[in-house]
Order: structure tokens, then C-alpha cells, then sequence
């Protein structure tokens, strides 16, 4: 039969113990009121020995532990309340096998248990603990790790009951080094049982762990948690879906290895049977605490067998990983399957032991901080955040941003971390400088408008600081100019320093802004630039100073580079001048004089790169070319060498009168490769050399795979090597109509991955 919680107090008096003890022998359900509940709460405590229902109308203190007993059914109406007595370690819900927990909330009455403590935190008590049938490869009459339930057998479809809609925070309460509770945990939990909407904030252990077992979960949150937010063991085979972790800022609590997800089968024998062989799908793990890096985003090991489609590892900002995946364990390694997997911002290198099978790829979307406190998500990438609206998750980021600038007018230096916002439309009057030590971040949609008509107005970031511009393909950085009918030329451009190697010195001034740069750290970090779009730079100072649209000064690897569109330059479009830097899908326009350029040293990758100049656009220095490549002007033997690697590229001439000199000028030393290239002159425009290895100064050399050339790009002219062949083509790029260009699939740079900057083409069919 059901009854209220009042009717079973009532039947239950017969047999009420008087003292409940911490050792969790005495679990009956204390029916007088007595101890530290409130007159208007009903006090839990005890054992629930036949079908009990709470009630959202009372209020209800978990004042010691309460065991649902097997054969029996505790339902909780949605809307209820529990308060847990804090500072205790015997306060907890625990459903034996055998028993259910129906606990079904709504997303506009969630079911929530707390913590009754006027100022509550991590481990103020227990958790809840349901024990279930399914297997576990630690045997079939195990007992849990908290709470004393036995659990385990062979019923895979067993069914614990439902929870729905449930909020639990404030647990973890550690009893001692051996035992710790968790937000919830399913100790050989069956598929049959039904959980789903799940949030656990403010744990003192994991948030959720399976013990062996075969339950699946959908949409479960869990924040601040001190240890693992997500954490199997025992042979579990279950599914878990839709799953957010995030460690906030200030969120200090930390065990000695806390990580996003960390996955055992089985610390005594990495072989017993049932293995764990887990699917998660859709996971976001994400650390926004500076302070406190997690040991890892996804610890597998212990024999486990896991699989992972689509999961967004991030750190923000200063926040980081100690790995990324770590699949190596003295007590036995784990394997891993991904897809569809992505990693921004610091999240360390991958730890292999077994196969990691699948690969990461780098993006600087997948996770937008668009004001204080706000995550945004990006749809496909990870977790789906919005599914979790009905619990009202709460970030905490906000210690970085440093001084946010609200005057229009940007020039001078900035000495302390400082951030420009979108809502304020800026206007860039004279050299801004970012100082050393100090941080200067852009937010999403920002623009600032350049002063034109000048040649000491640029961004410059000095060598230890860091520009942190992190747009979105919806809502891009724009540095432009301000004049009414602007021009390539009207400002300088942005230059980064870094300390990387540069075949140059170790204490070399820039051509241009006057900051030194190199060094030899060759992971060196300079900050963040994704989606930036620099239009009408490249002014001149004198014949030896110009600016491009963005140089990199012995900028290290640690930096991330992406999404970058360079339009209307009067010199180069992006230079490297030595470091390491690697660059993902670079787009140059327009570019008066070298569309690509490097020198110095440089050592860096630059994947996906299309260059193009629009019919009509004439302004040219003696010798534009789509690449430029030097080492070293002065010695080609300098070390480092100029040893850059470039993946699928196009250099594009749509005007027929203005002659690129070469789609790929190697030389001074350079040794360069390029996989996958295509060289275009379209109608009657024309290149003066395909390749050029030759030079006064010294001869570079290039080994090339997948080269194409189409239309009149001229002949090589060799100096130094060039190993492998242009094959010549004529449909890898198209005009169906006129200022309409197409690509074709696989032949040099993929065009579609600019869309969200609305690249233009000014040519006329032929």
C-alpha cells in the first residue's frame, strides 16, 4: 500500500530504536521529532520498511541515514525538499538491492536535497547510494564502499526504480581516507532503472560513480566537484549521455588528482570479467579555475574499455589539464575509442599507455565566455548546456578579466590584465602596447576602428604578455579603419612578440613597433586569436619599415592561432619572423606585396591557407607573391633554419594586370614542405614562376605532395631542389558566374571553412 510519511512514522513507533548510532546499524525511522530537526520539519532517520511516499507540502530534515529496505518502494513527489543535518558522515539516502527509489521531479519542481547548513559546502553530508542486481567483477554479495548494502548478481535489466529531475549538492561526506560518499552512486545498478536530469553541485568526492553494473544516465550535470566528476569502476557497461562537468573559479576544494572523468574496471586485476566498457556521448569537461588544474580531462585505465563520441575538453584562459587523456596505470592500462573529440585552450598532452584510437582536434569555439559568469556552448561540440536550463546552472569566471576598458579612445600601453568589450565601439588612435606580465583579452564581436592616414597606429603585444582575442564565427574580432572610403595602408596592423627561437638573436628589435622578441622557449605562449578579421593594414613607414596585417615575432607554439582572415594589406598579409607558432585556416585578400611570408628561422605548421588578389585590386609592391619563404638574408646557414611545414594551400590570381612574380618563392636558406597546394591564374591573369628555389642570397629548398597547377602560373626556376611534381589541372577551381568562386573538394585550401567571414571575389567569367 502507499501512505504518507506521517502514517508510516506512525505504524513504525512498534518498533522504533530510541538511538541511532553512526555506524549505521540503526536505521529505523525515528517517528517523535527528537534531535536536531526543526518543530515544522519531519525528521528522517531509520529504515523504511514498506512503500512510503514524501510529500512536496512538508518539509523533510535527513537527520541520519535512511535504508529503503528490499522489496520496498520510497517515492518523493516533485517539488520535494531535503535538508541534510551537516557535519556528519552517517547522513545519507541508501536504496538496497532489491528496493526502488521513484523519485520523479519535473523541470519546473526539480527534487532537490541540501544541506540544512546556514553556510553550506562540499561534504556536508553524505549522498545518495542505490545498490542494485546487475553484475560487477568484484562478485555478486559485494558490499558498498559506504552505507553497508550488498550488491551485485546477473540481472543485467535489473530496475532500482526512476530519478528524474534531481538536485544534489553539499555531499561527500569523508569518513575516513577508504570511504567518502559521492553525489550519487549506483553500486551494480540495472539497466531497467531509469535515470536521467541529474545535477550535483558542491562535492567533497565524485559527483557520480558506477560500481560495476549496466544502468544508463541522460543529461547529468555536475560542478565543483573536489575529485572526479564522472568516475566508474568494477566492470560497468553502461551508457551515459549528455554529460556537463565544470570546476569554477574559486572552487579550491581539490583531492590530490581531481579530473573530469576517470575510469577503472577493476585496481586488483585488469583482466576480471565483466570488463568496463562504457559509451559516453556528448560530454563537455571544463575547467574554469586558474588555480586548481584537473590531473586529467579523461583518466582510463585499470582494463577498461571505453568509448567516447563527441567530448570538449577546455580550460579557459589560465585554467588547465595536467593531461588530456591518460591512459597509462601501473595497475593496468586502459583503451579508448573517440570521436568526433575536440580540446581548447591548455588541457596538456595526451599520457598513453593503451591505444588511444581516434584523434583530438584543436578548435577555440567550443566554449565562449561572453560576460562574466555566462558559458556559452557551441551547438555539436560537447554537451548540450541548454538541456540543463531547469536547474539554473551557475558559473564563476571572472578574476581574469582584469580591467575592463570602457573609454573609446585605445592608445598608450596597458600594465595590467585588462578586456575590451563588444559594447563598446573602439577607436584605435595611436600605438597600444601590451606590457610584459600583463594580459589584454578582446571579447567576441568586438571592433575597433584604426585611425587612418597614419603609421603609428598598431596593436603591438611585447614579449611575456598576451592578447587573448577569442571571436566565434557568429561574432568575429574586426580591426579596421576608420575612414570613410578606406584603403589598404590606412594603419599598421597587429604584431606579437614572443620568445621563441629566431636565427636573428635571442634580444632582436622588431621591424616594425619596437618590441624585442626570441628566445628558446619553443613553446612559449603569446595568448589566443580565433576569428579575426584585420582589413586595410600595411602602412608604410619608410622603404626597410612596413607593416603587415599580422606579424609574429618569434611567437612560440603555445600560442594559438585560427580562423584569421587578412584583408586589403599594403605589404604582407601574416609574417613569421622565427618561432614555432602553428596557424589553422588563414585567409589573405588583396595583399599588396607577399600573401604568406616567413623568415628567421621559422619552424611553425600553417594548415589550410588561401591567398587571392581580386581583379581590380592593383596596388603592388615590385615583387608580390603568394609565398614568400626566407631563413636568413645575411647567412642561409644560420641556425635555426627555416623548416615550416604548410598543408592544403591556394594561391589565387584573378587579375590579369597585375603579374604575381611567384606562387612560391623558397630561398635564403629555407627548407621548406607543402602538401597539397594549388597555384591558380584565372582567364588571363598569370604568375612569373610557379616555384622559385633560386636566390643571390642563398637557394631554398621544397619537397611538395599533391601540387596542381592551373591556368598561366608560369614555369620553376630552380636554384635549390625541388623534390616532387606539379600535376596540372583545370577544374580545381571553378567561375560559375561572375565574383563567384568554387573549389574543388581536396585540391588545396577548403574555402568553406572562411564562410563565416563572407569571403568576396571580384573576377569576371570567362
Amino acid at each position: 500500500m502507499k501512505t504518507t510519511i506521517k502514517s508510516i512514522l506512525l505504524v513504525a513507533s512498534a518498533m522504533f530504536i530510541a538511538s541511532c548510532s553512526s555506524d549505521d546499524d540503526n536505521r529505523n525511522i525515528d517517528p517523535d521529532g527528537s534531535g536536531s530537526g526543526s518543530d515544522d520539519k519531519i525528521e528522517l532517520k531509520g529504515e523504511i520498511k514498506e512503500d512510503t511516499k514524501l510529500e512536496a507540502s512538508k518539509e523533510y530534515s535527513l537527520a541520519g541515514p535512511v535504508t529503503v529496505k528490499d522489496g520496498v518502494t520510497l517515492t518523493i513527489e516533485p517539488g520535494t525538499i531535503i535538508e541534510a543535518v551537516s557535519g556528519r558522515t552517517d547522513v545519507f539516502l541508501a536504496v538496497e538491492r532489491g528496493g526502488k527509489l521513484i523519485a520523479k521531479g519535473t523541470s519546473d519542481k526539480p527534487i532537490k536535497f541540501t544541506s540544512d547548513a546556514a553556510s553550506p559546502e562540499a561534504g556536508d553530508w553524505g549522498g545518495i547510494v542505490l545498490a542494485g542486481k546487475a553484475p560487477s567483477n568484484k562478485g555478486t554479495d559485494v558490499e558498498s564502499e559506504v552505507a553497508g548494502l550488498l550488491y551485485g548478481g546477473t540481472d543485467a535489466a535489473d530496475n532500482s526504480g526512476e530519478l528524474s529531475y534531481i538536485i544534489a549538492e553539499y555531499t561527500g561526506a569523508k569518513i575516513n581516507n577508504e570511504q567518502e560518499f559521492n553525489g550519487i552512486s549506483f553500486f551494480g545498478v540495472g539497466s531497467g532503472t531509469k535515470v536521467d536530469n541529474i545535477v550535483v553541485n558542491n562535492g567533497a568526492d565524485d559527483g557520480i560513480e558506477f560500481f560495476g553494473g549496466t544502468v544508463d544516465v541522460t543529461n547529468v550535470f555536475c560542478s565543483n566537484i573536489a575529485d572526479d566528476m564522472f568516475d566508474w569502476t568494477g566492470g560497468y557497461k553502461g551508457k551515459v549521455t549528455n554529460a556537463f562537468g565544470v570546476r569554477n573559479n574559486g572552487f579550491d576544494m581539490a583531492t590530490e588528482d581531481p579530473r573530469g572523468i576517470e575510469g577503472d574496471s577493476n585496481s586488483s586485476d585488469a583482466t576480471a570479467e565483466p570488463i568496463s566498457t562504457p559509451t559516453l556521448e556528448n560530454v563537455t569537461i571544463l575547467n574554469l579555475n586558474q588555480t586548481v588544474p584537473l590531473k586529467a580531462g579523461a583518466e582510463i585505465r585499470r582494463g577498461t574499455q571505453a568509448t567516447i563520441k563527441n567530448i570538449l575538453f577546455a580550460a579557459y584562459r589560465d585554467a588547465s589539464f595536467g593531461n588530456r587523456i591518460d591512459t597509462n596505470d601501473d595497475k593496468g592500462d586502459g583503451t579508448l575509442t573517440i570521436e568526433n573529440a575536440y580540446a581548447q585552450g591548455n588541457v596538456g598532452e595526451d599520457k598513453i599507455g593503451g591505444d588511444i584510437t581516434g584523434t583530438v582536434e584543436e578548435i577555440g569555439d567550443g566554449l565562449v565566455i561572453s560576460d562574466n559568469n555566462v558559458v556559452e556552448t557551441k551547438d555539436g561540440v560537447g554537451a548540450d548546456l541548454s538541456v540543463f536550463d531547469w536547474a539554473s546552472p551557475s558559473f564563476v569566471v571572472t578574476q581574469t578579466d582584469g580591467n575592463v576598458i570602457n573609454e573609446a579612445e585605445l592608445s598608450g600601453v596597458i600594465t595590467e590584465d585588462s578586456k575590451l568589450i563588444a559594447s563598446v565601439e573602439y577607436s584605435l588612435t595611436g600605438p597600444l602596447t601590451v606590457k610584459s606580465g600583463s594580459k589584454l583579452i578582446i571579447e567576441a564581436g568586438t571592433v575597433i576602428k584604426a585611425v587612418s592616414g597614419r603609421t603609428d597606429v598598431f596593436l603591438a603585444v611585447e614579449r611575456g604578455a598576451k592578447l587573448i582575442a577569442n571571436g566565434t564565427a557568429d561574432k568575429p574580432i574586426k580591426f579596421t579603419s576608420d575612414a570613410a572610403s578606406p584603403e589598404a595602408g590606412d594603419w599598421g596592423g597587429i604584431v606579437l612578440a614572443g620568445k621563441a627561437p629566431s636565427n636573428k638573436g635571442t634580444d632582436v628589435e622588431s621591424e616594425v613597433a619596437g618590441v624585442l622578441y626570441g628566445g628558446t622557449e619553443t613553446d612559449d605562449s603569446s595568448g589566443e586569436l580565433s576569428y579575426i578579421i584585420a582589413e586595410y593594414t600595411g602602412a608604410k613607414i619608410n622603404n626597410e619599415q612596413e607593416f603587415n596585417g599580422i606579424s609574429f615575432f618569434g611567437v612560440g607554439s603555445g600560442t594559438k592561432v585560427e580562423n584569421i582572415v587578412v584583408n586589403n594589406g599594403a605589404d604582407d598579409g601574416i609574417e613569421f619572423f622565427g618561432g614555432t607558432v602553428n596557424v589553422t585556416n588563414v585567409f589573405c585578400a588583396n595583399i599588396a606585396d607577399d600573401m604568406f611570408d616567413w623568415t628567421g628561422g621559422y619552424k611553425g605548421k600553417v594548415t589550410n591557407a588561401f591567398g587571392v588578389r581580386n581583379d581590380g585590386f592593383n596596388m603592388a609592391t615590385e615583387d608580390p607573391r603568394g609565398i614568400e619563404g626566407d631563413s636568413n638574408s645575411s647567412d642561409a646557414a644560420a641556425e635555426p633554419i627555416s623548416t615550416p611545414t604548410l598543408e592544403n594551400v591556394t594561391i589565387l590570381n584573378l587579375n590579369p594586370d597585375v603579374e604575381l612574380k611567384a606562387g612560391a618563392e623558397i630561398r635564403r636558406g629555407t627548407q621548406a614542405t607543402i602538401n597539397n597546394i594549388l597555384f591558380v591564374a584565372y582567364g588571363t591573369a598569370s604568375f612569373g614562376n610557379r616555384i622559385d628555389t633560386d636566390d643571390d642570397k642563398g637557394d631554398g629548398t621544397l619537397t611538395i605532395e599533391d601540387a596542381y597547377a592551373q591556368g598561366s602560373v608560369g614555369e620553376d626556376k630552380i636554384g635549390g631542389a625541388i623534390t616532387g611534381s606539379v600535376t596540372e589541372i583545370a577544374d580545381g577551381i571553378t567561375v560559375p558566374s561572375d565574383n563567384n568562386v568554387e573549389t574543388k573538394d581536396g585540391i588545396g585550401a577548403d574555402l568553406s571553412a572562411f564562410d563565416w567571414a563572407s569571403p568576396s571575389f571580384v573576377v569576371t567569367k570567362q
